[in-house]
């Protein structure tokens, strides 16, 4: 019987009735009324157990004989009439059952359809049963003397015969009536005759004619029935026919004498007998009232006018209506009229409502809770249903209180039902439904009102290094909503401090499902480990407990100490330390304060990931002179401090300035005079030297040489050891006298010294304010320096004009084959007679100076000319250029204008310059940003031209003009320092029609053969990966080889996304979590480690490097990567030379795959350090290099921005090269095809989700269709049908899947997030994503995303099914070999999924090939009778490939055999209960709680638990006292002692045979069993017996010792045996409930009773054969006994009566024992009685019985 919470078995015994009819001769029937007290026409049917199944009776009595055997018959719509006639059909074809003997027994059960059903099992909705039983006799009635032998009888003569007729039946008595026939006489004519008994009977024959029959005919009646009771058609044959033959001799002696027959009444000789009289005329003048009753009828129906209309019926197959072809009429009511079969009560269980209990869950009050209704239709008949109204329900959608509907046989429809929640509490209830508006049924629902609240099962959650392996940074929190409504939700806002982040903050979940919220640790420093926050759903709040879990930390300096030798006064000075965290947990680090004025640190907090390397700067800018020395503490997670000590000294400038005072002679106005001033550096460190703005345009202006030429500066610095010549310029425009401090500033703090103030030439002046911050600090010495700071004083004046000169610049360009003169006038304008004297030795060879003028007296040779002034006189002069080659001149001539020339006047100044026209573009190189196949992108550049000309005179010239066009758009003119300048914008446009890669040289040209060169690098492709964030700028926007700025943010928000994912991606895919990199400053940090293996492993801390990624991903292919050498070089220069040659070879490698990197060189993936160091000892050969060489030394912020974009490119390119296009593509190398891998990708999602739909998202939503793996992969859909179609064991792990609704977005895509988060983690596809990545996707992250899932996924699918089939609590071991498809060795790994009870260990094996191979050994431990089934799945990854192996195996474990743990044995005495108790021992390690299962049938495999707690008649030996029992564990190690517990138990033994039973021990750790052996005690005595004897002890007999006589005795024994009905019924206790035992009390002092005992205790699963004799009504017994002779071997006991059986005993001569006793053994050998006998004299027995009396 199939168990159900609901069912309740003790409703089948309140209407329990036994119908039993009296013993009954075969062939005859008994009727009797049975009234079931329910409608059954509507409310309940009866159904008969017939052949293990429930039917009809009609059905079971055409299959079974004993069924046959009865009749029943409806009278009305709750009686029923039973009729039982057997018959020998039925009793031969029967099964005989030897406990039935002459009995027939079925059960009428009640089944109740109008009430509500447990479940849809007939057995559960029986409300009363009825057991018919009928026993029956064969009849044997004989009679003697057979044939009866009259002789010779004379006509009309009477002769009388006597016949003896007995009855063998041993049980029923025979009613015999005698069927009165003419001619014979039967005295008496009705008699009965008991059983085993006879009567004689008095036969007379008087013939009336010569042919009279000769045989007697007797009615054999039931001794209980009528002979007056006739069926219903009142034909009366319930009897038997029982005959006696006659043997007659009929003779005639005399004529005989021929009546007339006029009338019966006038017949001669009339006698009495052909005459009715008393009853019979009564019963004659009936049937002549209904005779003529009937003939009345007749008559009227016969000569009626009216008479009753045909109807013909007749059936041709099909039903059609041909009213259309027939003459107009008016058919009556039932013309075309089909009448169709409705459903019966016996269908209505074939109509089934499902769930069996409506159960609407948590309701919210004044909410309505929503089920749906499921009605199957399994009958073949159309059925109307109508759901009734009830005062809290409606149905369907429009919620009506009321609905009806058809329904076709075999169809079923779905109702939903709506539920109000009006109250809180717990309700359960039925609603009625109404069948063809004939039977009205119930149907049970239940519901929970309450306040709609959250649940969150999770109330501590733990991150950081949960385990040993992961840092755990993300934990989802599940959120269950149990009630029908929505339920809203929200987090408290979190503190500050609190370092969570939550995800979302608030939200609601749908009724009846599960959400989750993602719980982030956001890594910032806090005081405590532990936090809490509030979740608050309904006003109620639960907190949630947040703990950070560390471990020791391994983070240290990789440098013991920082020591700064000599830092410059107030000069910063810059250190670079690196701190490494080799630990896998992230760590919060901060610098601990207080530290020293003008010391900083940056970063001075932050988060250093697991295997990174930081990089500290170490700032020092300290305006005084110290000594310091001083440990740097940085504090990790709060708790742990790495120490870093720095000391160093600060010393003051040693700059001497020469010379230290300058005198100067008097300068006339307009006169330019440059003085040299030579600063001497005397100390090792540099200095830097300001040049303050004095607020005068004119003077003292500071200029270095450059060339031939002088360049205003405003600062420089002088290096250690070395000096520095600046030129201090003296020019006014007015009269004046000068005194003043050049204003220099040395390192931003000395000098200038002021005029006002004595002390301000000394260094304490400057130093001094600042000492005192730095007085009290024990850390910090100082330095007590007494001396002058470095200046430099001038002093002058500046005079009138005395000669003025008509040009003021003389400035030549020269022109072939023209003049090249400048002619000028000198005039004096002073009041003095001036001498000139101008020296022309420095003008030769490029100058010439002539004089014209005759009249004043002038000298001319070779080293100068001298004339004289007279006042306002004038002088013509001229200046030649004439250059010998090309290039620009520069030339001074002195001139004084005293006689003896002490004292120059002025510098005339001569500029000349001879060379071609110079054409200067804006940029040397133009670098396309890559660009989509056919798309058009222009770039603008200016082209400098130093002269005048016109558009048409320029012309460009390229080898390569295929892709680039030229395009000169205007020019213009301009005036720039007293030059004319043309500008020529050019535009230049690229555009081609398939992938390339281009380096096209542009030559302008001037027809004046002034030229140019511009180079021009472009890439067009087809490739996603290096188009990845061309959509978020324009071309002309696009700061391409440059790093964004962040004024463009959109471009750099992406940027800034991607590299962050770059980094983890690295971390986790390139580096295998040996190293987190930091683009670019990791690669730089441990770059020596690029240019072999050696170095890696040589130096310390992390050293792995781009190279291993490169290394991992090409495999073969980096053997053409060659290491590169210098000799006789620098160390510095020759480890930036190998890093660069490697950066080179490894571009060459990635450019012949097919890479698209048009734009980057290996100098720049070098650091700013390594570039500088690189550029000093390497000259560009190119003008694009060198221009470029020389803006990026001058800003390092420029070379950081393109070093950055240098090494995304770098690392994009080297996974396009290595693995994207070898997943998809045969060849990898550039092709002109196009190559969508997007469109792959979105081809293959689609059709992962046409495949999963139904799955995640049901039939009833549109299939998703994606076009963008950006934005259409943020609802999860797609990612988790992949993952799902692939690896179908994560089904259950995905139901919690929802639809994204713009209601709940945010936590739509966090719950889907999440679960695709942890899909990966169980399959260990490692890969850097969590639930924020979904919100605002990046290109770069699906992409890698995608490609990573494209490839691995499809390895999930099982490979093969291991099957384990060991013993029970024994193990199985198989081998497992992993062969990779390829040579190369994996590094394997291996894990086992949806192993929840650890029945399957794997261990891995050892191999002998190198590890090409792996052997693992899977055992399996059947600590569970249950099959298990997991995954293991294998993972292999090594150093050449970038995505890993895995294989997954589907483990199988079940058990083949089953042997019991321990083997027990127990005795109890017969027929009574005792208690006792077994030692058991748990076969586990562990210790645990075992539900204890206990059965008396051995098991077999597979094992089924019975775990019924239902009341039932079942009846066991060995009952549980404890359900339960704590074990403790087995021992670990060998030579200990077993703990063994006691277990106790109840034994009752109800039979002498030896019996087991099976005691199962359950938890969650494994099941084990016992074999207890139930051995019977049957040789203690049950009662103890009296017998009298004359004499006690026995005294001989006067006949002898030999004589009997005196020995023998009488035993009264009782034939019940109270002590084994008692046990019975004590057993019966421990399983039935208070209704069953009294139908126990009611049915066991009958046979019937017991019978149906018998197949109660059958149904209940009780094993018969313990139980068969005690229900067995009379039992033969073998009597034995040792001391005594008992005077019968046998004897039949009929055991449940009150009967007692008298025994003669004999006690044996010469017997010599003083106890005694007797047993009883039944012939089935299950019941053995034995009693003490106890031996009393005759008139103590009888004194005793009168005391008792």
């Amino acid at each position: 019987m199939s168990e159900c919470d609901l069912y309740n078995p003790d409703k089948v015994f309140r209407r329990f009735k036994l119908v039993d009819f009296p013993t009954s001769f075969v062939e005859l029937s008994t009727t009797q009324i049975l009234d079931v007290e329910i409608d059954l026409n509507t409310s309940a049917y009866l159904k008969t157990l017939c052949e293990g199944g429930l039917l009809k009776f009609s059905e079971a009595r055409e299959i079974s004989p004993s069924h046959r055997a009865f009749n029943v018959i409806q009278l009305d719509d709750h009686t029923i009439q039973i009729i039982y006639h057997p018959k020998n059909e039925c009793i031969s074809k029967a099964k005989r059952n030897k406990q039935l003997g002459n009995r027939f027994v079925f059960d009428l059960r009640l089944i109740q359809v109008n009430d509500s059903r447990c479940c849809n099992n007939e057995l559960h909705a029986e409300i009363g049963r009825f057991y018919i039983s009928g026993q029956y006799e064969f009849c044997q009635v004989t009679h003697h003397p057979d044939p009866v032998d009259f002789g010779n009888v004379v006509v009309n003569n009477r002769v009388t015969k006597y016949v003896r007729m007995r009855n063998e039946s041993s049980v029923i008595a025979a009613k015999v009536c005698y069927e009165r026939r003419g001619n014979f006489e039967v005295v008496p004519y009705k008699f009965t005759i008991l059983p085993n008994s006879s009567i004689r009977l008095a036969i007379s024959i008087r013939p009336t004619s010569l042919n009279i029959p000769t045989t007697l005919y007797f009615q054999i009646r039931n001794p209980y029935n009528d002979e007056l009771q006739f069926k219903s058609d009142g034909i009366d044959d319930n009897f038997i026919t029982y005959t006696i033959i006659g043997k007659i001799t009929i003779i005639h002696n005399k004529t005989p004498k021929i009546v007339e027959v006029e009338s019966l009444h006038t017949l001669y000789d009339q006698l009495p007998k052909y005459t009715y009289i008393d009853k019979e005329l009564e019963i004659h003048n009936k049937r002549k009232a209904t005779a003529l009753k009937y003939f009345d009828v007749g008559k009227q129906t016969r000569f009626s006018p009216m008479k009753k209309a045909l109807k013909e019926k007749f059936a041709t197959g099909r039903d059609k209506c041909y009213i259309d072809h027939l003459p107009p009429m008016k058919p009556d009511g039932n013309f075309c009229k089909v009448v169709e079969p409705t459903a019966s009560a016996y269908d209505l269980f074939d109509i089934e409502l499902s769930p069996f209990l409506v159960d609407f869950g948590k309701v919210g009050i004044s909410t309505y809770g929503k089920e749906v209704l499921t009605i199957r239709n399994g009958t073949k008949f159309k059925i109307n249903i109508q759901l009734c109204p009830i005062d809290n329900i409606v149905y369907t959608e429009s919620k009506l209180f009321s609905t009806i509907f058809r329904l076709d046989p075999l169809k079923q429809t779905k109702v939903t039902m709506f539920c109000l929640g009006f109250e809180e509490g717990k309700f359960q209830g039925s609603f009625e439904y109404l069948i063809d508006n004939t039977y009205r049924l119930k149907h049970m629902y239940s519901l929970e009102v309450g306040q709609p609240t959250l649940m969150v099962m999770e109330k501590s959650l733990k991150f950081g290094m949960v385990t040993t392996d992961s840092f755990v940074t993300s934990v989802p929190i599940r959120l269950y909503n149990k009630f029908n409504e929505t339920a809203y939700f929200k987090w408290t806002d979190i503190h500050p401090e609190i370092p969570f982040e939550i995800m979302p903050m608030t939200g609601s979940i749908p009724g009846q499902s599960c959400k989750i919220c993602d719980i982030m640790y956001v890594c910032k420093p806090t005081k405590t480990k532990s936090h809490e926050v509030d979740f608050v759903s309904n006003d109620f709040e639960t907190k949630v407990e947040l703990s950070i879990t560390t471990r020791k930390l391994s983070i240290k300096f990789l440098q013991p100490a920082v020591i700064f030798k000599e830092i410059p006064l107030n000069m910063e000075t810059i250190e670079k330390v690196k701190l490494e965290n080799s630990s896998r947990e992230i760590a919060l680090f901060y610098v601990v304060e207080p530290l020293i004025p003008g010391f900083r640190i940056e970063p001075m907090s932050g988060t250093i990931r697991p295997k990174m390397i930081m990089t500290f700067d170490i700032i020092v800018k300290i305006p005084c002179v110290v000594e310091f020395a001083f440990d740097v503490l940085v504090k990790i997670n709060n708790k742990e401090n790495v120490v870093l000590s720095v000391s160093g000294t600060v010393v003051e400038p040693r700059i001497i300035i020469q010379p230290k005072n300058i005198y100067m002679p008097r300068i006339p106005c307009h006169m330019i005079t440059y003085v040299p001033v030579t600063f001497q550096n005397l100390c090792s460190v540099k200095t830097e030297v300001q040049v303050l703005d004095t607020g005068d345009d004119n003077i003292f202006d500071v200029y270095i040489a450059h060339g031939n030429e002088k360049q205003k500066v405003f600062e420089f610095i002088v290096e250690g050891g070395q000096s520095k010549t600046v030129f201090i310029k003296v020019c006014d425009i007015f009269r004046r006298e000068y005194d003043m401090y050049i204003p220099f500033k040395i390192n931003g703090l000395l000098g200038p010294p002021e005029q006002s103030e004595v002390r301000s030439t000394e260094l304490q002046y400057y130093i001094g304010e600042y000492e005192q911050c730095y007085e009290s600090n024990p850390k910090i010495k100082l330095k007590s320096i007494n001396k002058d700071i470095s200046y430099c004083r001038i002093i002058g004046v500046i005079t009138v004009p005395w000669l003025s000169f008509s040009v003021d610049k003389f400035e030549f360009d020269y022109i072939p084959h023209q003049n090249n003169i400048i002619e000028f006038t000198a005039k004096n304008i002073s009041k003095y007679y001036l001498y000139v004297t101008i020296l022309t030795g420095k003008l030769v060879p490029n100058f010439s100076l002539d004089i014209h003028t005759q009249d004043c007296q002038s000298i001319i040779n070779d080293s100068h000319i001298k004339f004289e002034l007279d006042l306002d006189q004038s002088v013509e002069m001229s200046v030649k250029f004439h250059p010998k080659f090309n290039g620009r001149f520069v030339t001074t001539a002195l001139l004084f204008l005293d006689k003896h020339m002490t004292v120059p006047y002025s510098n005339l100044t001569f500029y000349g310059k001879r060379e071609t026209r110079a054409m200067r573009p804006s940029t040397y190189r133009v670098i396309f940003p890559p660009c989509y196949v056919e798309t058009k992108v222009t770039r603008i550049i200016t082209i400098d031209y130093e002269a005048i000309s016109d558009l048409d005179a320029f012309s460009c010239q390229s080898k390569d003009e295929n892709n680039v066009a030229v395009t000169f758009i205007n020019h213009r003119t301009t005036e720039s320092n007293d030059e004319t300048h043309t500008f020529i914008d050019v535009e230049l446009e690229i555009c081609s029609k398939t992938p390339c890669t281009g380096n096209v040289m542009l030559i302008f040209r001037h027809e004046s053969e002034a030229g140019c060169d511009v180079e021009v690098r472009f890439c067009v492709t087809y490739c996603p990966l290096t188009l990845h964030a061309s959509h978020l700028v324009t071309p002309n926007e696009n700061p391409f080889p440059y790093y964004p700025l962040e004024c463009q943010t959109e471009l750099y928000g992406y940027l800034e996304k991607c590299c962050i994912f770059l980094e983890k991606w690295m971390f986790q895919q390139g580096f295998r979590r040996d190293l987190y990199p930091v683009i670019p400053d990791t690669f730089h940090a441990i770059s020596s480690a690029v240019t072999s293996q050696n170095a890696a492993k040589s130096g310390k801390g992390i050293n792995v490097s781009y190279l291993n990624f490169v290394r991992r991903i090409a495999g073969p292919l980096m053997k053409h990567v060659r290491k590169v050498s210098v000799q006789a070089v620098d160390d510095t220069f020759k480890s930036v030379y190998e890093i660069h040659e490697t950066y080179k070879g490894i571009l060459a490698l990635l450019q012949s795959r097919g890479c698209n990197l048009c734009a980057l060189q290996p100098t720049f993936l070098l650091s700013y350090e390594q570039f500088i160091v690189y550029a000093e000892n390497v000259t560009p050969k190119c003008n694009p290099d060198i221009a470029l060489t020389k803006l990026l030394l001058s800003d390092a912020d420029l070379f950081n921005r393109l070093n950055k974009q240098s090494w995304m490119d770098f690392i994009l390119q080297t996974y396009k090269v290595f693995i994207m296009d070898s997943c998809f593509f045969e060849c990898v190398c550039v092709s002109t095809k196009p190559r969508d891998i997007v469109n792959n990708l979105v081809t293959w999602y689609n059709e992962q989700i046409l495949s999963q739909h139904n799955t995640l998202l049901g039939n009833n939503k549109p299939v998703k269709q994606i076009t963008n793996i950006t934005t259409d992969l943020s609802d999860g859909v797609a990612l988790a049908s992949a993952i799902l179609n692939n690896c179908p064991f994560l089904k259950r792990h995905f139901s919690m899947f929802c639809e994204v609704t713009e209601e709940n977005k945010e936590g739509d895509i966090v719950n889907n997030a999440c679960l695709i988060i942890e899909a990966m983690n169980q399959l260990r596809l490692y890969f850097p994503l969590s639930s924020k990545d979904f919100f605002d996707p990046n290109f770069l992250q699906m992409l890698f995303l995608s490609i990573h899932l494209y490839v691995v996924l499809p390895m999930f699918r099982p490979k093969a099914t291991v099957v384990l089939n060991p013993s029970l609590l024994k193990s199985s071991t198989r081998h497992v070999s992993i062969c990779p498809s390829s040579q190369e060795s994996l590094i394997f790994s291996y894990i086992i999924l949806n192993n929840s009870r650890n029945a399957f260990t794997v261990e891995k094996l050892a191999s002998a090939d190198n590890g090409k191979k792996m052997f693992l050994s899977v055992k399996y431990i059947a600590n569970f009778v249950d099959k298990e089934e997991c995954l293991l799945l294998v993972h292999g990854y090594n150093k050449t490939r970038i995505f890993d192996t895995y294989v997954v195996f589907i483990l199988q474990g079940q058990i083949s055999a089953l042997n019991p743990e321990r083997k027990c044995k127990v005795t109890g005495p017969l027929y009574r209960p005792n208690k006792v108790d077994i030692m058991i021992s748990s076969p586990f390690i562990c210790s645990a709680n075992f539900n204890i299962y206990i059965t008396d049938t051995e098991p077999t495999v597979p094992v089924h638990f019975n775990e019924s707690q239902k009341p039932r008649f079942y009846v066991r030996r060995l009952n549980l006292i404890d359900k339960e029992v704590i074990l403790n564990g087995a021992p670990k190690e060998s030579g200990q002692d077993i703990i063994e517990h006691k277990l106790y138990l109840q034994i009752i033994c109800l039979s002498t045979q030896i019996g087991n039973t099976w005691i199962w021990f359950r938890s969650e750790i494994g099941q084990f069993f016992i074999r207890v052996t139930t051995q019977p005690r049957w040789d203690l005595a049950i009662d103890t017996l009296q017998a009298k004897m004359h004499s006690w002890p026995v005294d001989p007999c006067s006949c002898g010792e030999s004589c009997e006589c005196y020995r023998t005795t009488v035993l009264t024994i009782p034939h019940r045996n109270e002590l084994m009905l008692k046990a019975l019924r004590y057993a019966l206790i421990e399983h039935a409930s208070s209704i069953m035992m009294d139908i126990f009390d009611q049915l066991i002092d009958t046979t019937t009773g017991k019978l149906i005992l018998a197949m109660l205790f059958e149904e209940g699963g009780t094993n018969m054969s313990e139980l068969n004799h005690v229900l067995r009504s009379h039992t033969t017994y073998r009597l034995t006994s040792k001391a005594l002779v008992p005077r019968i071997d046998r004897v039949t006991l009929a055991q449940h009566t009150n009967l007692y059986l008298t025994l003669p005993i004999t006690i044996p001569l010469h017997d010599k024992l003083e106890k005694y006793s007797i047993t009883f053994t039944s012939d089935c050998g299950n019941d053995i009685r034995t009693y003490r006998i106890v031996f009393v004299e005759s008139s103590l027995a009888d004194a005793s019985a009168h005391a008792e009396l």
